[in-house]
């Protein structure tokens, strides 16, 4: 899905493309390639590079290569730019985000808390796109236990497995890396409504799965508010108002996206509005890359009609003189 918010855009502003896919998951890459090839494309269009971080610097260094879209942790990012930006290069990097969700009153309560479970622990969690902080405001919070019932509904299995909701992290540093995270915000003083360290799936004894995971009583300054967590965990929160709602959101520092779930075409408007966040959902969770605002977007706007600048270079011309032109017509 990621190579895809870039790749075509690329592609039919005249560009040549290489990809570069994480180690951790290279199969998809060649079935574009495949895919591309069976389509009619000429040798070297499109083109997959398979490697770790040394492969993905050097390929960035290449004087080749005029433009980069990346997609991934803030660290390595930071490191993509650094390189790109010291040999001239445009780029475009998008690093994670802090997604809320704000909930008010007059939404349809069912609806929002399947939408919410789904973006929030789907894909165990591993996409940027995800709903990681649920708000409540108001009465709202009445809602959450409701959340929890559909949370511990939700089937734990491997992509084949028809009846699978979620399936297991990338690799066990992933999950060792999500366990602790919510180890330590237990420390910290956070309530663990919901608690899915042990999911256990027995067809998959040695898988790296991790049940949906709820958390409430967070404080702004605590590590699992402060990064992008990457796992089926979830954040509730509880506000007194719209107005408060909108404050905690703008003080975040990530700018990636948020939605509100209302029927008030007036609180959705005045939402859309005064929220500093670069995509903004109205009844419905972010479903592609579109912009971020905040240090975890590098200009990001992967789509056209802005992200064609990051892939094609205007030219000036300047016409002069008195001579004249000889136009001839050409039939058809």
């Amino acid at each position: 899905m990621i190579p895809l918010w870039s790749t075509p855009y690329a592609l039919i502003t005249g560009n040549t493309v290489v990809l570069k896919p994480s180690e951790k998951a290279p199969s998809v890459s060649w079935l574009l390639a495949e895919a591309a090839i069976k389509a009619g494309f000429p040798p070297g269009v499109f083109n997959v590079i398979h490697g770790t971080a040394a492969v993905a610097q050097l390929l960035v260094t290449q004087p080749e290569v005029k433009a980069i879209n990346f997609v991934g942790s803030e660290s390595a990012a930071k490191q993509v730019h650094d390189l790109a930006q010291s040999s001239g290069k445009r780029i475009q990097a998008e690093c994670g985000g802090k997604n809320h969700g704000v909930i008010l009153e007059d939404a349809g309560m069912m609806p929002t808390l399947f939408a919410i479970a789904g973006s929030a622990f789907g894909a165990a969690g591993q996409r940027c796109m995800g709903l990681n902080v649920a708000v409540f405001v108001g009465t709202t919070r009445e809602w959450i236990p409701k959340l929890i019932e559909l949370a511990e509904s939700m089937v734990l299995g491997c992509g084949g497995d028809e009846e699978a909701q979620i399936g297991p992290l990338i690799d066990r540093a992933a999950k060792d890396k999500v366990v602790g995270i919510i180890g330590r915000a237990v420390e910290e003083g956070a309530m663990l409504l919901l608690d899915g360290r042990d999911a256990h799936v027995p067809d998959y004894p040695r898988a790296n799965f991790l049940g949906p995971t709820v958390l409430m009583g967070i404080e702004t300054y605590m590590e699992c508010y402060q990064m992008q967590i990457f796992g089926p965990v979830l954040i509730c929160m509880q506000v007194g108002n719209l107005d408060e709602a909108i404050q905690l959101i703008n003080d975040n520092k990530y700018g990636h996206s948020c939605t509100i779930f209302t029927s008030s075409g007036k609180n959705a408007h005045a939402f859309q509005r005064r929220v500093n966040i670069g995509q903004v959902g109205v009844n419905i969770p972010l479903v592609g890359e579109y912009d971020n605002h905040g240090p975890q977007g590098h200009g990001l706007i992967f789509l056209a009609p802005y992200g064609t600048a990051v892939r094609t270079s205007n030219k000036a011309s300047f016409l002069g003189g008195e001579q004249a032109f000889n136009h001839r017509h050409v039939p058809g």
